[in-house]
């Protein structure tokens, strides 16, 4: 901001305000009325000095005369100006004027005032104070944006031709409870002009509308959002290759986690409706409020590509500033400062010179950060569950079961016992339609969770990953699942499992070992050299302790013998080319960490095959198909239940199954015989 300047409007002496972060020159509108000039052009809005949006009552044309020098301006009409100046001279009146120069006492003089003219210095100040706000222009292959100096305006592009909009829904039904809150946020987009009465000669012939909703946020039950159902005309027709672009929560959950707890969180306000969307793309975003009809002039609320544009835009902005781009990362509009290397102040300032604009800072002490409430305990920074936990009834539908234990789960980098139990949950109820009520032997499963997350919730832990390179990779497998468990200086810092498939035909060292693999897997993401494998396995231990060493050949027979030499050379190929230090350790199950990750109750396993409710007794399978299946590879009662279920697509009774492997003549023969014989007597029935 640069001083006030004596100068006279139409002859009369005024004070003004010389700012070259203004474009066009602004003067107070009673001033206007008090000089008899009359208004030009309709109302338009602008953005002010302080960030906001605010609306001008149109232009004038008037004569201002600074150091002698007399200029002929159109100025933007305003009904209040900072400071209570009558006028801000901008861009075009300094230029007029043949720049300016600023003592170091900060007294302006601008050049076409003084009696020795330098014309290079003043080519030099001109071009200077042009490129004071850069053009930035962005060319993705699913969109362009433009920064001209004020603000962003955006465009996506077509798969092929333009849609034409066909829907006449205005809205979809809304809560009443949700009614007033969601009108008065409709209202508020049509004050600041983000959404305008439909004109065709500006915004060119609509078809068809793009139906409007309300979507009530979790973690701000108050706040209803309004959300344009683009998915029923337009995302269809609309390139977006998301994947390219936007990182995964989890991955920036990792990096933030590593930057300790000097930091803080900056949030765009309003991101999307910053962008401003050109003006060939205004008839596509038509919405009928209350009768009437409106274009949507800012990126709206539901559009498929919106996350990327929003992602790259802000990379870009911040890539700008060498120092801000190393102190700072971002997931879309949440961006995550290091105060450690750059202010959250500096970043607010740079990113308000790219016409974005930033709520206040939230400290790292008191945050919500992707998902997660960040808090002090003492001198220890944690995380946990932001939301509170679901209410269920006494009936639920499958489709609801899976919200809640999304909700129960989530992107939580630690949730223990908690990922298996939700996993089984889910697939026990697999039996039924998404819309119907899941058996009752599962929601009593449910229940029971949620009751006891009340008292002990897995989710949680310390934020700050310490700053080492070495970590221990617990891993383990069961019938059921198998599990990892990242701890890096004694702090568990990420857990996951995944479930098996049911009735997996796959021996338990293969399982054990394929846990060793996923666990690495999950440990390179952290970005640890030197590693500790913990295992329960002694067949695991032996093999990978003999890919470590390369001192002998890996013991492995069988069938599974390619399988498991498959995944050894994995491991060492990840230590020869990723150059990784990795000791193995031999526990017990019982002071395993990664045990409780592959476990579930014991009375849920209990006559699970029964489900209530649930039909299933007609698919099964017959006794002679189950005989024939077996007969074709004389495996065990295991193999053979896998395989006739996969061979058959029915249901295969275990019972069955034992029955014929105990009663095959050529199953006797094999070596040990499934079937004891009588002491001193070598014959069998």
């Amino acid at each position: 901001m640069l001083p006030f300047k004596s100068v006279k409007i139409q002859g009369h002496d005024n004070v003004a305000l010389v700012n070259s972060g203004c474009e066009q020159s602004v003067i107070r509108q009673d001033l206007i009325r008090r000089l008899g000039l009359q208004l030009q052009g309709p109302p338009q809005l602008v953005t002010m000095l302080n960030g906001h949006v605010g609306k001008c009552a149109g232009e004038a044309l008037l004569q201002v005369t600074a150091e002698g020098q007399t200029i002929e301006l159109k100025c933007l009409v305003a009904p209040h100006l900072v400071c209570g100046c009558s006028m801000i001279l901008g861009m075009d009146a300094i230029i007029r004027l043949g720049g300016m120069v600023v003592s170091q006492s900060c007294d302006v003089s601008f050049m076409a005032s003084t009696r020795v003219i330098n014309v290079g210095v003043v080519e030099n100040q001109q071009k200077l104070l042009m490129n004071q706000k850069e053009t930035v222009v962005i060319d993705d292959k699913d969109f362009n944006a433009v920064f001209d100096g004020s603000k962003w305006t955006v465009s996506w592009k077509w798969l092929a031709k333009e849609p034409v909009l066909r829907n006449n829904c205005a809205e979809y039904r809304i809560a009443e409870d949700k009614r007033k809150t969601y009108e008065l946020e409709v209202e508020q987009w049509i004050n600041n002009g983000w959404l305008q009465p439909h004109n065709e000669k500006l915004h060119g012939k609509v078809t068809g509308v793009i139906p409007l909703m309300a979507a009530a946020q979790s973690n701000k039950p108050t706040k209803v959002r309004p959300v344009m159902d683009y998915s029923k005309e337009l995302i269809s027709y609309i390139s977006n290759h998301p994947g390219c672009d936007v990182a995964l929560c989890q991955d920036k959950l990792r990096n933030w986690r590593k930057l300790g707890d000097n930091a803080c969180v900056l949030d765009l306000k309003k991101a999307y409706l910053q962008l401003h969307v050109h003006g060939d793309l205004h008839g596509f975003q038509a919405v009928n409020y209350k009768g009437k009809l409106y274009v949507m002039t800012r990126m709206g609320f539901g559009l498929n590509v919106a996350p990327k544009i929003m992602s790259v835009i802000l990379q870009k902005v911040l890539a700008l500033d060498e120092i801000v781009a190393k102190g700072t990362d971002h997931y879309v509009d949440d961006i995550f400062v290091n105060e450690a290397v750059v202010s959250a102040k500096r970043v607010r300032h740079h990113l308000s010179s790219f016409g974005l604009v930033t709520k206040e800072p939230v400290p790292l002490s008191d945050a919500r950060v992707l998902g997660l409430r960040v808090t002090t305990n003492g001198a220890e920074v944690r995380w946990s569950r932001d939301k509170p936990l679901p209410a269920v009834g006494t009936k639920i539908t499958k489709r609801e079961l899976f919200s809640v234990c999304g909700k129960l789960t989530g992107h939580y980098p630690v949730a223990g016992w908690l990922r298996v139990s939700c996993s089984y949950m889910k697939r026990l109820a697999n039996v039924v339609e998404w819309d119907s009520d899941i058996p009752n032997d599962v929601v009593g499963m449910l229940h029971e969770t949620l009751k006891y997350i009340e008292e002990h919730d897995p989710v949680g832990g310390v934020w700050t990953v310490p700053g080492c390179d070495h970590g221990t990779v617990w891993c383990d497998a069961s019938s059921i699942a198998i599990g990892v468990c990242i701890e890096v200086g004694d702090v568990v810092v990420e857990d996951v499992s995944w479930l098996r498939k049911e009735n997996d035909g796959a021996h338990i060292n293969v399982a054990e070992l394929d846990a060793v693999v996923k666990g690495l897997n999950l440990a390179m993401k952290w970005n640890l050299k030197r590693l500790t494998v913990v295992t329960d396995s002694k067949s695991v231990y032996a093999w990978v302790q003999s890919v470590i060493t390369d001192s002998h050949r890996p013991k492995v027979s069988g069938l599974c013998e390619m399988i498991v030499r498959r995944r050894l050379g994995l491991i060492a190929q990840l230590i020869d080319e990723c150059e990784v230090e990795i000791t193995i350790k031999l526990v017990n199950s019982s002071s395993n960490k990664a045990d409780m990750l592959t476990r579930v109750r014991q009375k849920w396993l209990v006559n699970t095959t029964k489900v209530a409710n649930v039909a299933v007794v007609d698919n099964a399978a017959s006794y002679d198909d189950v005989r024939k299946t077996h007969d074709l590879h004389h495996f065990g009662i295991d193999r053979t239940l896998y395989i006739a279920e996969q061979r058959l697509g029915k249901r295969v009774s275990r019972k069955a199954v034992k029955n014929i492997v105990e009663n095959c003549p050529a199953c006797q023969r094999v070596d040990p015989a499934p079937m004891r014989w009588t002491k001193e007597n070598l014959e069998v029935e």
